[in-house]
């Protein structure tokens, strides 16, 4: 790095922020620390005493570093020093007189003491890159045979080099998601613009069912990690590529970026494509007939156009992928989605069936079920960042048995708390929202019984709106209920909502 460079910034900043006494804010740490990056060459080079003047600077620097915070630096006596400090180099004494002899109202002066910082950051993040790629020139040029996959490879490459395609602004860390400074009113109003738009109706997104949109408090919301937690073969497959369908179905699409084309992904580990479309016909078509297709009327094509025209009626672009989860980690997934937004795609839902069963290279080692932890952390983060919703559905562990061996009734009722999640108990405190599904039979009659436990960023709700049961039918999918008549109940073998004895209105069935 170019020291002269490196201290020129740094005795700017400092000299600037002493200017700001209305603010609290101080990078002296910051500053310390790029202090240490400052080697003075050994010896004289080109004439110039380069060696001497660097740590005259240096010493300029750790005297501005010491001095207290109430004590404004002056311009006349700063000049001064650096002139002393800079004999016989003109252009390093210009170089930093430049950023001192400035108008100095608030606003500009802010303004400065942003880049000054920013371009301190983007000297750091170019040394990053620059070795980053020099290590991957050197690896492909010289040990091509340790490269086992080529596509992977350039997959990490470009991973490890996401968090550098944004410019550096008024941050501390390229890692930084957002930043706000109360000296900047506008910089508030926009987390409330933001908080606005993702909470209102235009924000969330619709599910089919009505008590779930009310057990949500409007339905699925943009950036927020979703578990659906159940037993083995309990329809969690089922019920997630049900709200896929249904978030298609009814939602138009609320962009946060105009320019962009809003978009829906759904990722599976464990169910063939094939499974999953002839789901997703029998429902599209059961929700538009009440009853199952006779397959032997529809051609493939005729098959075809009912998802398309269902899925796609709303302006979503939809895609579906299937992926070998033992080679696919979340640097893969991460590079899928940077992919498409590079490509003009707002996304909008991420649906992965099953995230558990993703390869966990890359993540933190630990304890038993620490690496599993880290996983949801890492997506939770990203897809956070992104504004978009991850929902995924999950295995109970083999513990949650023993309450239906011991004779429990309503058994997602019995769920909230016990962290009973395959892998890893902690999996439950890094997800937004956890949504319990089982089946339970009454009186010969199927039921998805459903249980909300947590859920981030939402107001407080009655229990008895957290749990509701939806029947199934006796052959074909649940429909979706949303515009109609309600079907949900709140206690098994009623045989309507009223009847579950409660009477309260959803204030969504009006959507």
């Amino acid at each position: 790095m170019d020291s002269y460079l490196i201290l020129t910034y740094c005795i700017a900043l400092l000299y600037w922020e002493s200017r700001l006494q209305d603010s609290n804010e101080r990078s002296k740490t910051f500053v310390r620390t790029w202090l240490e990056r400052v080697k003075p060459p050994e010896a004289i080079l080109n004439g110039v005493r380069d060696r001497e003047q660097l740590l005259q600077l240096k010493d300029t620097c750790v005297t501005m570093l010491n001095t207290p915070d109430a004590v404004s630096h002056t311009e006349a006596e700063l000049l001064s020093r650096i002139r002393l400090n800079t004999v016989d180099n003109e252009y390093a004494f210009q170089a930093i007189s430049g950023w001192i002899i400035r108008p100095d109202d608030m606003d500009s002066i802010r303004s400065y003491v942003r880049i000054l910082r920013s371009g301190l950051i983007d000297m750091e993040r170019k040394e990053l890159v620059t070795k980053m790629i020099r290590e991957a020139s050197s690896k492909i040029s010289f040990h091509p045979e340790k490269i086992s996959s080529m596509s992977k490879w350039v997959a990490e490459i470009r991973t490890a080099l996401e968090p550098f395609e944004q410019d550096a602004h008024d941050e501390k860390s390229p890692h930084l998601v957002v930043v706000v400074d109360l000296d900047n009113p506008s910089d508030v109003a926009e987390i409330f613009r933001k908080s606005t738009e993702l909470t209102s109706t235009e924000g969330l997104m619709l599910t089919g069912w009505q008590d779930l949109n009310e057990a949500l408090q409007g339905g699925l919301r943009r950036g927020q990690q979703v578990i659906v937690p159940a037993q083995q073969h309990n329809f969690k497959t089922g019920f997630t590529l049900s709200l896929f369908a249904q978030v298609a179905r009814y939602n138009i699409p609320y962009l946060i970026d105009k320019s962009k084309k809003p978009c829906m992904v759904h990722i599976s580990f464990e169910n063939e494509a094939e499974d999953n479309f002839k789901f997703l016909f029998e429902n599209i078509y059961y929700n538009q007939n009440y009853s199952m297709p006779v397959y032997d009327q529809y051609s493939d094509q005729d098959k075809a156009e009912y998802i398309l025209g269902d899925l796609r009626k709303n302006g979503y672009a939809v895609k579906f992928y299937r992926f070998n989860p033992s080679e696919f980690t979340y640097r893969d997934l991460f590079a899928l989605i940077i992919d498409l937004e590079r490509k003009g795609y707002e996304i909008h839902l991420c649906m992965i069936d099953y995230l558990r069963m993703m390869n966990l290279s890359g993540c933190e080692e630990g304890p038993a079920g620490h690496a599993l932890r880290d996983l949801f952390r890492r997506t939770r983060n990203f897809f956070s960042a992104k504004k978009i919703a991850q929902v995924t559905p999950h295995q109970l562990s083999t513990d949650s048995v023993q309450l239906i061996r011991e004779g429990f009734r309503d058994f997602v009722k019995q769920l909230p708390g016990r962290n009973y999640f395959e892998g890893s108990k902690q999996i439950g405190q890094e997800a937004d929202l956890i949504m319990y599904i089982h089946i339970e039979v009454h009186q010969g009659k199927s039921y998805l019984t459903f249980q909300r436990e947590k859920h981030r960023g939402v107001n407080a709700i009655p229990e008895t709106k957290k749990y509701f049961a939806l029947p199934f039918p006796e052959s074909g999918p649940i429909p979706d209920d949303l515009h109609k008549v309600k079907i949900s109940v709140r206690k098994l073998g009623a045989s309507s909502y009223e009847e579950s004895g409660t009477t309260e209105d959803s204030p969504y069935q009006g959507f």
